[in-house]
């Protein structure tokens, strides 16, 4: 690993070169295919061997020249996009999400690409769509064309197709109860995280000035759900593995069109308009790399075609605490958790009209002291 001042601890060699691996809640690990990159004719890479960690009876590679595809558990599903020399360009990974009608369709949980020289992540947090207060046809459809690979969809492998739909049956529905908080350790992360904690401006210029504090008193209980280890499961609180800050106000947007980042050298959150990618979603978070293990900047921005409230007001409102928690790990490098057991951990892919979301679970805490209190052992 590489410390804050710059040098290397003992376990950087090892977790250098131990790519492609899956873990279990069990903490029961296997290496996944790793394929070779700049030759031409090779398999296709992804961004991250590791990006994926979350734990599936559910895993299946399909790989081609130009694309690579990882089925997840719930019909999740990662596709690669990549060079004629097997090198990535995009990352979708698209996932299955409950619609108005009782039906579900896919749609963007996560994309990785490169803009301006730096690796850009989006985290896509969707929740229940009848709350939505816009026009969701039309921006379901818009959501589902950025999903699809550039130039390719009418070559989506029928084959891929037909395993989707083999697991679709195992889909589990997210439970109401959460009686596997505490005990499941499933987590999902990369080794990419911050050096020196994170402080973040706000900017609430879109809301209505009464609304103002109570947002950033909340956004910011969302982040010190991280720092302080807020949870009910009997977890120690200290020390503390990552330090937070609110820094103040600023006139900085976290977006200019609701689908892509503005790197103002800061870390932004606010609220406004999402579109592309992000369309219909609750939030979503922007992450660039600094061009090694660290970010550089992270920016979230919460929908304002959306209910929000302190504490959740089901099927109307959303809990901006708990939405804030899930963004926040997101900020710090937490990915979304697919498997139906992770459904009471903060970083289940899906939002609920529940206030769990403002507490850390066991998968939560793990992803928290891998990243953050063990690195590099």
């Amino acid at each position: 690993m590489v410390r804050n001042d710059g040098s290397r601890g003992r376990g950087w060699l090892l977790r250098t070169f131990l790519v492609g691996v899956i873990c279990a809640p069990a903490l029961v690990c296997a290496p996944s295919p790793a394929f070779a990159v700049g030759e031409a004719g090779s398999k296709c890479s992804s961004f991250d061997e590791r990006s994926q960690r979350t734990a599936s009876d559910d895993v299946l590679l399909v790989d081609r020249a130009w694309r690579r595809t990882q089925y997840l558990a719930a019909g999740a599903y990662v596709t690669t996009e990549c060079d004629d020399v097997g090198r990535p360009i995009r990352e979708v990974t698209m996932a299955l999400y409950p619609l108005p009608d009782g039906s579900r369709t896919y749609l963007p949980a996560r994309t990785v690409h490169v803009e301006d020289g730096q690796r850009v992540e989006v985290d896509v947090t969707r929740g229940d769509m009848r709350a939505f207060r816009g026009d969701l046809p039309r921006v379901l459809a818009e959501a589902e064309a950025a999903g699809l690979p550039p130039n390719r969809s009418s070559k989506l492998s029928k084959a891929g197709a037909a395993t989707r739909a083999r697991l679709r049956p195992r889909h589990r529905k997210r439970a109401l109860d959460y009686l596997n908080k505490c005990s499941d350790t499933t987590a999902s992360y990369t080794n990419n995280r911050w050096w020196t904690g994170f402080g973040y401006y706000t900017n609430w210029n879109s809301l209505g000035a009464s609304y103002r504090t109570d947002f950033t008193n909340q956004v910011m209980a969302g982040f010190h759900t991280w720092q302080f280890r807020t949870n009910y499961c009997g977890f120690s609180t200290s020390p503390e593995w990552i330090a937070t800050a609110w820094l103040g106000d600023t006139n900085a947007v976290a977006t200019n069109n609701g689908s892509t980042p503005v790197n103002n050298g800061i870390n932004v959150v606010d609220f406004g308009y999402l579109g592309g990618g992000c369309a219909a979603a609750l939030a979503c978070t922007w992450k660039a790399l600094d061009g090694g293990l660290g970010y550089a900047y992270a920016n979230i921005r919460l929908n304002w075609d959306y209910g929000w409230s302190i504490g959740a007001q089901a099927p109307t409102h959303f809990d901006i605490w708990g939405v804030a928690a899930h963004e926040a790990g997101h900020a710090l490098g937490a990915g979304d958790l697919y498997n139906g057991s992770a459904s009471g951990q903060i970083m289940y892919y899906q939002a609920g009209f529940n206030e769990s979301g403002r507490y850390l679970g066991a998968g939560d805490r793990r992803f928290l002291y891998d990243l953050y209190a063990n690195y590099g052992n």
